[in-house]
């Protein structure tokens, strides 16, 4: 149990930049990816919550349920629904 502790305080201090000191070249490497990774998922969820937004407020003043391509389910988050959980 204290060594798992260890492992994730050394992984938080990694990701947040405080201990880089004992990495190698490879470990910074795949650091990096991770974090290019994570943010690219953020952003995408940033983009499908701005779009979401605004097909809310355009469906709101349309008189049609917008209906997703793919299943046919009818609801204002469907894009969302099926992109985040990819």
């Amino acid at each position: 149990m204290k060594n798992e502790m260890y492992q994730l305080e050394t992984g938080i201090r990694r990701y947040t930049g405080d201990d880089l000191s004992s990495l190698t070249l490879d470990d910074i490497s795949d650091l990096e990816q991770q974090l290019e990774y994570a943010v690219s998922k953020v952003r995408a969820r940033k983009v499908l919550t701005l779009l979401a937004t605004s097909c809310d407020s355009c469906s709101s003043s349309c008189s049609s349920t917008p209906s997703c391509n793919w299943c046919g389910t009818s609801s204002s988050n469907v894009l969302i629904d099926h992109l985040i959980n990819v």
